[in-house]
Parts: C-alpha cells; structure tokens; sequence
C-alpha cells in the first residue's frame, strides 16, 4: 500500500478567467479558499483578465503559460478540455481529476484521460454528461456549487409583501425576458431593477447589492447566493420559469442547481405574476438558514480537499501509462481542426454583432444622460414654484 502524501500544490485550469460567469468565480473562490487553508494553489488559463486580477491580488499564482510554472503540482484540478489536456501534457507525472460545470458546452465535453482518477460534477445533469462519455459512475460524484457566507452576509428581514425586486443575469435583455418580467412586477406593484452584462449594467460585487432587494429573479449561482442573504428567489432567466424557491423544493431544485432543466414552464406575464404571489419572507428565511447551514463555500471546499487526498493517495507513478495517455488524447486533437474552422467562419459574425452591441451600449448611455438632465430640470423647475 502506498503511503499517504500529504496534498499541498493544486494546479486549477479553466479556459477564461475574464468576465464575472460561473467557472471564473468558482475558480477564484476555490483557490483563494485554498490559499487562505494553508495549500499553495496555482491557476491556469490561456486567457486572462480581470477575474484573473482579482485571483492575483488575492495571493494566488495565475499564469496563462504552464511552462512558467517550475513548481510541480500534486493534484490537478482540471476544468475544461482543452485545458485539462495541456495540464496534464505539462506535468506527466502528476494525477488529476475533472470537474465539469455544465452539461452541454463544448468547452466542458468529458476527457477521459488515465490520470484523471476522479470526476467531479456540479449537478445532476453535468453528471449524466460524465456518465454518457463512458466514465465509471464509481469514479464520479457530485459536489455541488457552494456560497462564501463571509461575503454574502444576511439582509434584515424581508417585508411583508415585496417592494424592491432584481432581475440578476448576464444573459437577461430587452430582446429576451425582460419585458415580461417588468410587466409582470409592474401588475404586482413591485419596483424592479435589472444586473447584468447583456444589459449594460455588470455586477462586480453581487454581495453588496443583493441586501437591497426582497425579490431576485436569477438562477445557479445567482439564485443560490440570493437565498443565503435571505431574498425571496424567483428561478428564471432565458431557458424559462421555474417558480418561486420555496423551502420544499430545496431537496429536488439543488441537485439540478437551480439551472436549465427546472425552468420548464414558458416566461409569460401570468406566469411570472403566479410566482411572484407565493412570496413567503418565512419561507425565504427557511431557505436561507438551510442554505448557510449547508451549502457554504467551506462545505464546498472540504468535499473537493477530500477528492485531492484521494486522487493523490491512490496514485502510483509507477502505474503510469504513456501509450493509453496518447490513445486518449485522439479525440481532443481530432476535434480541433473542425473546431478551428467554425470560428474562421463565425469571426465576421462576431465583429459584427460586437459593433451592433457597442453602437447599443452607446445609445443606451446617452439615453440615461438625456433621462438625469430632465430629472435635473424638473426638480429646478420644481425648486422655483
């Protein structure tokens, strides 16, 4: 039997590290967490940006070159193809596992690799994907998104009835969702403001803002991190509704992450109205103590801590297998090719649709400049009567 090697270096890939989604935050919590345990963590990604700098000035190594690494890791915790693939080209010798974060990007297609001793998935249905590849289910769990109750603190209690209302989303636009929800907070008599990037407002610091509203509108993550400051959460976004997030539903919603597969029913005005009605701030307060209770970041982190030890403690060099790592790199290699040429022939609709959404945004600005220098008229117009 081998003896135990302590963990002490991780090494996190992730294809971007730019904008505020999913994977970016999970990575900068994960590995600040770590940090902040005693471990040395080191990210990967071939892009970087400013979810990147706030990961580096938190302490932690980012690259966007493994060869700059010198320091070999003891596990590998890779995310994302194509990048779990270069890790663990990088360090031949070292042993990972994959988590993977969503159930249909090609980013997050399964490597089945022989250092790749365990497979992580965040929900059910990223479960499945694992599964379909041809992975052994007792090489596999579930570990589940975690919020930092540190960073998302609890808000005073919610209202009677709701007064102030957040659509929270990247994807959630005039030309998808919105409209429906403004009409339908507008019937209800709920004030609504909108946080996203698709509508020009992005959220760096999403723990500062979500106390001010009794209502959010959001999934995943999002969801999950409303229910833990204490909001009543309507789970909705682009794919459809859900419904409200009440304490009963906690059991069956979070294997499936608050996400895609819940949000069946069509995002019409009634709908929405329905849902918005079976606000319950006693209900709200339930979901929120469960959450805190349960779905911390730290619980999160000491399941992945648990599946570093084991990885590390069942690997031997000695059972290293160069043949079968080459015979698993043919389908990721296979694929590139093809891949590179959808991009060739998307790129000039991409420049495209980023001059459209930049001619947007302007139009956009000037529109709230125009709208505060008739409020500002107004109330001087006000002032002289």
């Amino acid at each position: 039997m081998l003896a135990a090697v302590p963990v002490r270096r991780i090494l996190i890939t992730n294809c971007w590290l730019g904008t505020r989604a999913g994977t970016e935050q999970y990575v900068r919590d994960v590995s600040v967490a770590l940090l902040a345990r005693g471990y040395e963590p080191a990210v990967f990604s071939p892009l970087l940006g400013e979810v990147a700098d706030e990961i580096r000035a938190a302490g932690v190594v980012v690259t966007d070159d493994l060869t700059t690494l010198t320091d070999e890791p003891d596990v590998l915790h890779c995310q994302h193809r194509y990048e779990a693939v270069a890790a663990l080209s990088r360090f031949p010798d070292r042993p990972g596992l994959f988590v993977t974060h969503g159930a249909e990007a090609w980013q997050e297609e399964t490597p089945v690799h022989p250092r790749l001793r365990r497979y992580v998935a965040v929900d059910q249905p990223c479960l499945d994907r694992v599964l379909a590849s041809g992975v052994p289910a007792e090489r596999t769990t579930i570990i589940a998104n975690g919020v930092d109750t540190a960073r998302f603190r609890v808000r005073d209690p919610l209202p009677p009835r709701p007064q102030r209302a957040l659509v929270l989303s990247n994807y959630a636009s005039e030309d998808n969702y919105l409209p429906a929800v403004r009409a339908a907070c507008a019937r209800m008599g709920v004030e609504l403001d909108i946080a996203g990037a698709a509508a020009g407002s992005p959220v760096s610091r999403p723990e500062e803002l979500l106390p001010r509203y009794d209502l959010v509108f959001g999934k995943a993550r999002a969801a999950i991190e409303a229910m833990a400051v204490g909001c009543a959460v309507v789970v909705a976004d682009t794919d459809g509704l859900a419904g409200m997030a009440t304490y009963a539903d906690l059991p069956a919603w979070r294997p499936r992450n608050f996400g895609r597969t819940l949000m069946t029913d069509p995002l019409d005005v009634d709908a929405l109205c329905a849902a918005i009605d079976r606000y319950d701030p006693d209900d709200a307060a339930r979901c929120r103590d469960h959450v805190r209770a349960h779905w911390s970041l730290d619980a999160m982190v000491d399941a992945l801590v648990g599946e570093y030890d084991e990885v590390l403690a069942g690997w031997d060099p000695a059972d290293a297998d160069p043949r079968g790592e080459l015979r698993a790199l043919t389908a990721s290699l296979a694929s590139l090719g093809p891949l590179h040429t959808e991009l060739e022939e998307a790129r000039p609709y991409v420049a495209q649709h980023a001059r459209l959404l930049a001619s947007w945004r302007y139009e956009q600005e000037q529109a709230r400049v125009l709208r505060e220098h008739f409020h500002r008229q107004q109330a001087a117009e006000a002032a002289r009567q």
